[in-house]
């Protein structure tokens, strides 16, 4: 097991300024082998800078292209309230190149960037759609984001774009059987 302790040689820039404190945040997630990771792999044990009680959370990478190194980025939050029918909302930011990560940390997700002049720190977002469903943003296509590949190997078509995500859900369900019967919602801006 490895723990990831400097940024990407390409950082996610559509992130904006946040992109450094971000992946001093998101450094904590352990990497090991793709075939050997069960669900408590990718279970966040501590988040710097996060209120207590520590949200249940999971991220990680999962491999879509192994023959090109290319590993897509989720961080999935369980609901904190279960509503009258279990719901996983999927989330994905427009552009290409924008890491879905705004969203979690700027738009829809339980935590905040909060006052940073002692440190990275997050804030609970009042009204996140986390309440009563269980939300997952994901960078994708490959490369954007917290996604990696191989530098020659970016998506430059919409048709492999869906395969590599239609191959990620797979994998993520795979892991998380227990989210495969929820009512599942693709959303974005």
């Amino acid at each position: 097991m490895r723990f990831l302790a400097s940024p990407p040689d390409r950082l996610p820039w559509s992130v904006g300024s946040h992109a450094l404190k971000l992946w001093g945040l998101l450094s904590v997630f352990a990497s090991v082998s793709d075939a050997d990771k069960t669900a408590a792999d990718y279970f966040v044990h501590s988040l710097p800078g996060a209120p207590e009680p520590l949200l249940k959370m999971h991220a990680g990478h999962i491999e879509v292209t192994p023959e090109h190194h290319g590993n897509m980025f989720f961080w999935h939050w369980q609901n904190r309230h279960i509503g009258n029918k279990q719901r996983t909302v999927i989330w994905l930011n427009g552009g290409p190149g924008c890491s879905s990560e705004d969203g979690a940390l700027m738009e829809i997700g339980p935590y905040r960037v909060g006052d940073e002049s002692k440190g990275p720190k997050l804030e609970y977002n009042d009204g996140s759609w986390d309440e009563f469903a269980n939300i997952m943003f994901v960078d994708n296509p490959v490369g954007t984001g917290f996604s990696f590949v191989d530098t020659d190997s970016y998506v430059r078509e919409l048709p492999e774009m869906a395969d590599q995500f239609v191959k990620f859900l797979e994998k993520w369900f795979a892991l998380f059987p227990e989210y495969e019967h929820d009512d599942v919602s693709l959303c974005s801006i």
